[in-house]
């Protein structure tokens, strides 16, 4: 599920329409990191985005659910930003005009959301295609690193990287048989008593007649 029409009600989103004024340039202009690309960069990239406005309560993207096709760029309004579990929030914030939402989640975690993404009050947002997105980081190095930084910093954060780590194996056993039967409050339940151990090429995992 990405950030199109299909995943609101109709009457909370309306595109605008393709031809754009000056506007995307200069928000790019004074977002980081595409604030370091060249001009005929900015305006290349600014006419590839989409102009959505989103109204109070509409829920743009499910931690753990929601396959994003875009990174968010806020022009106006506010988002609620956070984690959930136990039908909690946590890890709770805002976001606002300037702020992106979704690229670390589509560079580190295959595009899935790693966080839940609601609209507080009447948002309007600019859509960069995920190719688009993409494209700027394998072109231009500067802005993975920007990302790769940012991640890392929230991943010392014990709290954040446990959540990630819940929602990583919630997905993930939601592929597998026979736990992609169970509801997803089991698997949630699941996931903090699952580990992850690597094992290098040639490691003897079990051993006929003597492994439990």
């Amino acid at each position: 599920m990405g950030a199109n029409c299909q995943t609101a009600p109709a009457q909370r989103c309306r595109r605008k329409g393709a031809n754009m004024p000056a506007e995307p340039v200069e928000l790019l202009s004074k977002t980081q990191p595409f604030s370091l690309l060249p001009l005929p960069v900015l305006e290349d990239t600014a006419s590839k985005l989409s102009l959505m406005t989103f109204s109070q309560g509409t829920v743009l993207a499910l931690q753990g659910r929601t396959t994003l096709d875009y990174v968010y760029l806020i022009r106006s309004g506010s988002l609620d930003l956070f984690f959930e579990s136990n039908g909690r929030k946590t890890l709770q914030g805002a976001l606002g005009p300037g702020d992106i939402f979704g690229a670390i989640s589509i560079l580190m975690n295959s595009g899935l959301s790693i966080r839940s993404l609601a609209v507080m009050e009447d948002a309007a947002l600019y859509l960069m295609p995920r190719k688009v997105f993409l494209d700027l980081c394998d072109r231009h190095a500067f802005i993975l690193d920007h990302f790769n930084r940012a991640f890392s910093q929230r991943m010392q954060n014990e709290p954040y990287a446990m959540a990630i780590a819940a929602t990583q194996v919630t997905h993930f056993l939601s592929r597998i048989p026979p736990c992609s039967f169970l509801p997803e409050e089991e698997l949630r339940a699941l996931a903090p008593n699952t580990s992850s151990v690597f094992f290098p090429k040639g490691a003897v995992v079990f051993v006929q007649g003597e492994s439990r």
